[in-house]
C-alpha cells in the first residue's frame, strides 16, 4: 500500500508533466504564429516595393544598386509589349493540339480573339465528324518575336516557332512562321487575323 508521502509525490509528478506539456506546446504555437506575421510583414513589404519600382520575380525581389539609373518603361513600351504577349499566346495555344483532345486548342483562344476570328475558328468544331482519327500531336513553343507593324490601336507581330509532331510512334521537328494581327479593343489586345507562313 501507497504511503501518504509517495502520492502526494505521484500526483504532483502528473501535475508537473501536464503544465510542461501544456507549456511546450503553448511555446510551439507562439513561435509559428511569430514567424507566420513575420512571413506576411515580409511578403507586405516586398509587394509594396515591387509595385512601387519595378517589376521582379515572384519569389525573389531585385536589388538595385545605389545611383543605378531605372529606366521606367513608357506607355507605348508597355503596349507593344502586351501585343507581342498575346500574339505569343495565342501561338502557342493554337499551335499546340491533339487530334483526341476535342478542340481545346481552339476553345482556349476564344478570350484573346475578336468576335470575327472566333466565329472563323469555331466553324472547325462543328465541322468535327463523330470517329477519331489516328492519334496526332503537335507542340508549338515561340522562339523569336517581332513587331512588325505599330498602330495606337493596332499591330503585327512576326513569330519564330518550332513545332514538334508526334505521329505514329515517331516525332519530327519543323521551324515555321505566323503572322499574328492584333486589334487594340477597350484596354486588351485580341488577335483579328493570323496565318502561316
Amino acid at each position: 500500500m501507497l504511503t501518504m508521502r509517495k502520492k502526494f509525490f505521484i500526483i504532483a509528478s502528473v501535475v508537473f508533466l501536464i503544465i510542461l506539456a501544456v507549456s511546450l506546446i503553448l511555446i510551439v504555437i507562439n513561435k509559428k504564429k511569430t514567424a507566420e506575421t513575420l512571413l506576411t510583414n515580409t511578403e507586405e513589404t516586398t509587394n509594396n516595393e515591387v509595385d512601387a519600382t519595378t517589376e521582379l520575380t515572384a519569389t525573389k525581389p531585385v536589388i538595385i544598386p545605389a545611383g543605378t539609373k531605372v529606366q521606367v518603361p513608357t506607355t507605348e513600351a508597355v503596349m507593344k509589349n502586351a501585343a507581342k504577349q498575346i500574339a505569343k499566346i495565342f501561338i502557342e495555344r493554337y499551335g499546340t493540339y491533339s487530334t483526341h483532345a476535342d478542340f481545346a486548342n481552339i476553345k482556349e483562344v476564344e478570350s484573346i480573339c475578336t468576335q470575327s476570328l472566333w466565329s472563323e475558328l469555331s466553324k472547325k468544331i462543328m465541322e468535327t465528324t463523330e470517329e477519331l482519327p489516328p492519334y496526332q500531336g503537335v507542340t508549338t513553343r515561340v522562339i523569336a518575336m517581332e513587331l512588325t507593324d505599330w498602330q495606337t490601336t493596332q499591330a503585327t507581330v512576326e513569330l519564330s516557332v518550332i513545332k514538334e509532331e508526334s505521329k505514329d510512334g515517331s516525332s519530327t521537328t519543323t521551324n515555321q512562321k505566323a503572322m499574328v494581327n492584333l486589334t487594340l479593343s477597350g484596354n486588351d489586345w485580341l488577335v483579328d487575323q493570323f496565318s502561316w507562313q
